[in-house]
C-alpha cells in the first residue's frame, strides 16, 4: 500500500484489483449491516443500540473520507467494526444465557 494513493478504494483497486475492493466493502457492509440490525433490535438494551448506531455513523463517515483520503493507515481504523462483532458476540451470549419470555 502506498500511503500517497489518493482514496481507500483506489488504493485496494490498484494493489488487489476488484477481489480485494470487493472483499472490503463486503466486509464494511457487513459490519454496518449487522450494526444496523443490533440498532433496531427491541430486545437489547437501549445503550447498546445507540452504541450500534453511533458506531455504524462513524462507519459511513469513515468511508465516505475514504473516498476523498487515504485513510488506510489509521491505528483505528476496524475499531468500530470490532466493537460491532462485540456486540453480536455479547447478544448472543446473553440470549443463550437468558430464556426468551413466554
Amino acid at each position: 500500500m502506498v500511503r500517497g494513493a489518493l482514496s481507500v478504494p483506489l488504493q485496494l483497486l490498484t494493489a488487489g484489483g476488484i477481489v480485494a475492493l470487493a472483499a472490503y466493502l463486503t466486509v464494511l457492509g457487513g459490519a454496518a449491516y449487522t450494526g444496523l440490525r443490533f440498532a433496531a433490535d427491541r430486545a437489547l438494551p437501549s445503550d447498546v443500540q445507540a452504541t450500534a448506531m453511533a458506531l455504524v455513523v462513524s462507519l459511513i463517515v469513515w468511508l465516505i473520507v475514504g473516498f476523498v483520503e487515504n485513510n488506510t493507515f489509521d491505528r483505528f481504523i476496524y475499531a468500530p467494526v470490532a466493537l460491532i462483532l462485540a456486540i453480536s458476540f455479547a447478544s448472543r451470549h446473553e440470549r443463550v444465557r437468558r430464556p426468551p419470555e413466554t
